[in-house]
């Protein structure tokens, strides 16, 4: 069958990995042409059309509940051009809310978790004339009639699935514009996270099926990976890597396997790594074995200095002196570390938001990003938004969970933005000093450079976001040009 995928994504220059693993699992079986509209956000329409030329015999989206608005108004201007092409949803979004995505007109199935496997058998099924009675996939017939198919388990053997093809990707525009460190390309060793965080999705997704939510890959299979992208993109710019799981490390086994196999391999010394992962399971000897194995930078969710905050409200159950004993490992062991935050909350006030403009204070980390609370579908703390603000309408949440949908006590939501921009400057200074301090008049080069790429496409408002966050990892791109500098592997 003909297959268009479309990565829906307008705003953030983040790989799609998930519809990555997508279009590896079905590209051997079926015709496929992936669609990604990221470097394309003034004339996504246009570049749209000219790839539905050539009519599809079905068209997915990659949807999250940030994006789903979009993917909404791309499926009515598909269906002006061919209203009897199917339209398929998969992602975050249609998992979590699937009754309500799948009763919108626009609509013809959905894709419930993992679609790996289901997506293909779907395809398959309809290429065979057969009724697609598919796990984890939910479909209409033409009379409008729902089927809706039992999920599908958790696919516990994550090594059985095809490696990411980023060749079908812009991958030279995404290494130009890497968000964290330009040059360097994402990688998935493990899916899903055990803790319960009011916040996040994982806990609702991790009660969609049975199985294992949380899974590593061999480590073995993980450096199989990057090996491959070593030889295919090393030309084009390959000069890092970022290992993207919700939480890195967490399995012990796992991280000293990986962690001699990257050593063994020699990769340590040809392409440093970041992650991300929690406080609470930085140990000294967690920072010795990946700081020899080449990792550069951590990312660490704090996401409020205020305990109350951080514990009572997001369900984070983090403590100061955990947060302060990570930095200061990471520090000790040669890694610097990124700290992100919410703000925004149900209950966030103005001494909670201080607390945390002070962690960074007394914390010092390389970046601090800051980032809105959104009431995301079925995480506790978005039911429990409803109720703080009922004056929303449930409607109106099901069209766009992509708004503040709460008001915290003492703001509002012209204060925040004007407490964001703050922020945003006081730390744009920060990395613009350090800039000066590690690479000297080069920096100004960086600067220049980024203000050019980011004009290309970018409506103005998001060049200046774009242009600060290229900025830090051009600043941390130290750590990788300097062959002489590079940390002492050990």
């Amino acid at each position: 069958m003909k297959v268009t995928l479309i990565n829906c994504n307008l705003q953030d220059k983040v790989p799609n990995i998930g519809l990555a693993y997508l279009v590896s699992s079905i590209e051997h079986r079926h015709d496929v042409k992936l669609v990604d509209l990221i470097f394309n956000s003034k004339d996504y329409l246009k570049i749209l059309r000219e790839n539905l030329k050539d009519k599809p015999d079905i068209v997915g989206f990659s949807v999250t509940s940030f994006t789903f608005q979009n993917a909404l108004f791309m499926a009515r201007f598909i269906k002006e051009i061919y209203p009897d092409t199917p339209l398929i949803l998969g992602g975050v979004h249609p998992t979590l809310v699937p009754e309500e995505t799948i009763q919108h007109p626009l609509v013809d199935a959905i894709c419930i978790g993992e679609g790996e496997r289901s997506f293909l058998e779907y395809l398959n099924a309809l290429e065979k004339g057969q009724e697609p009675m598919v796990p984890g996939i939910w479909h209409k017939d033409r009379k409008g009639n729902i089927t809706r198919n039992a999920p599908r388990p958790f696919n516990e053997d994550l090594d059985d699935i095809p490696f990411p093809n980023w060749d079908r990707w812009d991958v030279d525009l995404y290494l130009e514009s890497s968000v964290l460190v330009t040059g360097s390309l994402y990688v998935l060793a493990s899916r899903g996270c055990p803790y319960d965080c009011s916040y996040c999705s994982c806990h609702a997704l991790r009660n969609i099926a049975e199985g294992r939510y949380y899974r590593t890959r061999s480590a073995e299979n993980v450096i199989k990976e990057i090996k491959i992208n070593i030889d295919k993109y090393a030309d084009k710019g390959l000069k890092a890597l970022y290992v993207c799981d919700d939480i890195f490390g967490l399995d012990k086994r796992f991280l000293k396997e990986f962690s001699d196999l990257y050593i063994k391999e020699g990769l340590n010394k040809r392409l440093p790594w970041g992650c991300q992962t929690r406080c609470d399971i930085v140990t000294d000897e967690w920072a010795r074995q990946t700081r020899r194995a080449g990792c550069f930078l951590v990312s660490l969710g704090i996401e409020s200095g205020d305990d109350y905050i951080r514990n009572s409200v997001y369900k984070k159950n983090i403590n100061r002196k955990q947060i302060c004993d990570a930095a200061t490992i990471l520090r000790d062991n040669g890694i610097e570390y990124k700290m992100n935050f919410l703000i925004g909350c149900p209950e966030e006030t103005n001494k909670s938001i201080k607390n945390s403009l002070n962690l960074i204070k007394e914390m010092d980390p390389f970046m601090a990003y800051f980032n809105f609370y959104y009431p995301l579908p079925k995480t506790e703390l978005g039911e429990r938004a409803r109720k703080v603000n009922p004056k929303i309408e449930d409607e109106e949440i099901k069209r766009s969970w992509n708004r503040l949908a709460v008001k915290p006590k003492a703001l509002n939501k012209r204060r925040l933005n004007r407490i964001m921009w703050g922020i945003r400057f006081r730390m744009l200074c920060v990395f613009l000093k350090r800039g000066l301090k590690y690479k000297g008049l080069r920096f100004f080069t960086d600067v220049i450079n980024s203000i050019i790429f980011m004009t290309k496409d970018d409506l103005w408002y998001q060049k200046i976001y774009y242009m600060y966050r290229d900025l830090q990892g051009r600043t941390i791109y130290k750590y990788i040009i300097d062959a002489d500098k590079r940390y002492d592997r050990g």
